[in-house]
């Protein structure tokens, strides 16, 4: 009798237990489920691709976002030897010269050249085709030329100017005191006169203990762009050959090689 009551005690505990560990078990099943739908819920798997490490130099304009303009392109640079270079090999040759973008419809400055000999200061002015456009007129600035009429006055109200040629080209000859040395850049800047405007370059002149060597300009018209088509003064001329001392005046010279 007594031994039936244990064997019954034994089997009622046995029973408990698995009772007791088959709860605990689904327990343990739920609290697994239910972790793995909140963090399904938290964390939606991402349909975008990650990002390509290799393309992560590439500017914020490349997303295409429409409030972000897109940004005007360097003007082509050209070593000494005629072939096209980079704004690395330009401030380490020339030092800190630059260039300033004008509004929209602008003339824009589309070419630099480097030029050795001639010592004449050369801007070039071409329409939308590439071809040369006569007749346009040119300012060249430095602090202390001679006042410029107010429709010629863009970046500065100093400079003196002159029309271009049938090449579309004119020249501006450079005496004693366009010379520079490094880390300087020139004091002279060229735009074309005109409406609504022009790119305005700056830091121009010859580099010191060199054969006259510096930069010409190449300039393109728009479309629908209105020349300013003002005469040449006489006064400029004497007084940009008083500035410089023993300097011709203003000349006319071909356009640069490209």
């Amino acid at each position: 009798m007594l031994t039936n009551h244990i064997h019954g005690r034994v089997r009622s505990l046995a029973l408990s237990f698995l009772v007791l560990v088959g709860l605990l078990a689904l327990a343990i099943a739920v609290l697994l489920l239910s972790s793995g739908d909140q963090a399904r819920a938290v964390a939606p798997a991402d349909p975008t691709p990650p990002a390509d490490p290799d393309l992560a130099f590439l500017p914020l304009l490349s997303s295409g976002r429409p409030d972000v303009p897109p940004a005007p392109a360097d003007p082509l640079v050209y070593n000494c030897e005629g072939v096209i270079t980079n704004t690395l090999w330009l401030t380490a040759t020339f030092g800190p010269v630059g260039w300033e973008r004008g509004p929209d419809g602008r003339a824009e400055l589309t070419e630099l050249h480097c030029n050795i000999g001639p010592s004449t200061l050369v801007v070039f002015v071409e329409d939308v085709n590439g071809d040369p456009v006569e007749g346009v007129t040119v300012v060249r600035y430095w602090p202390d030329a001679p006042p410029l009429p107010p429709e010629l006055a863009t970046w500065h109200d100093r400079g003196v100017y002159g029309p271009t040629n049938a090449e579309g080209s004119i020249g501006f000859a450079m005496g004693g005191g366009d010379y520079y040395w490094l880390p300087s850049a020139g004091v002279s800047a060229v735009w074309v006169g005109g409406a609504p405007g022009s790119d305005l370059m700056h830091g121009l002149g010859m580099l010191g203990e060199t054969e006259h060597q510096h930069l010409d300009s190449v300039f393109r018209l728009p479309d629908g762009w209105q020349p300013a088509r003002i005469g040449f003064t006489p006064g400029a001329i004497v007084r940009e050959v008083d500035y410089l001392g023993r300097r011709l005046p203003v000349v006319e010279w071909p356009a640069p090689q490209r």
